[in-house]
């Protein structure tokens, strides 16, 4: 074993001489295998960091660069959710002054409504009224007006037919007048 570690140390004795350093003012400072594998670490541990080492300055400017137009759209969408606010705003507040004098025209229309139903109702009584009134003086009149009894009612003219008249009395309804009923 202790030839193994002889051979072993032999063998980096001399791949040291062998180094082509880049340097050779560091060649003549690494006298020894150790200090040589300590200038290797050194080295490999400087070239792992510039590998791993990360040049943040081209990605925050692109980050930059991403938030700043972010941003500018958060702004534009904010404007025109704003805008929208207003003018809905707007067309609420039009639309409500709109419809209040609606309401206040429909108000009077309905009572103008109201009012011609109630016309309307009293007319239809005063036309069933006279409806009857008309059917009783025709029934009444109706024997009266065949023409045979018109024959012998014209030869015997005389007082039978100022009896059958007081008779038969028509009473005229009271007919309104549709100036009264829209006064009111």
């Amino acid at each position: 074993m202790s030839s193994n570690l002889s051979s072993n140390k032999n063998n980096l004795i001399s791949e040291f001489q062998n180094i082509d350093l880049e340097d050779d003012k560091k060649k003549g400072e690494l006298y020894q295998p150790n200090e040589y594998l300590d200038y290797l670490s050194k080295q490999l541990m400087n070239d792992y960091a510039k590998y791993f080492q990360l040049r943040p300055t081209a990605q925050i400017e692109e980050l930059d660069e991403l938030l700043e137009n972010l941003l500018t759209h958060m702004e534009e969408f904010y404007g025109l959710i704003e805008q929208i606010r207003n003018n809905g705003n707007q067309c609420v507040d039009r639309l409500s002054m709109v419809l209040f004098s609606k309401i206040d025209e429909c108000r009077k229309l309905f009572a103008f409504i109201d009012k011609l139903e109630k016309i309307v109702n009293h007319v239809s009584i005063q036309v069933s009224l006279m409806e009857r009134e008309l059917s009783r003086a025709e029934k009444m009149m109706g024997a009266k007006t065949s023409t045979v009894k018109k024959l012998f009612s014209i030869l015997t003219s005389g007082n039978q037919s100022s009896e059958s008249q007081s008779r038969f009395r028509y009473i005229p309804q009271d007919i309104f007048k549709t100036e009264e009923l829209l006064k009111t």
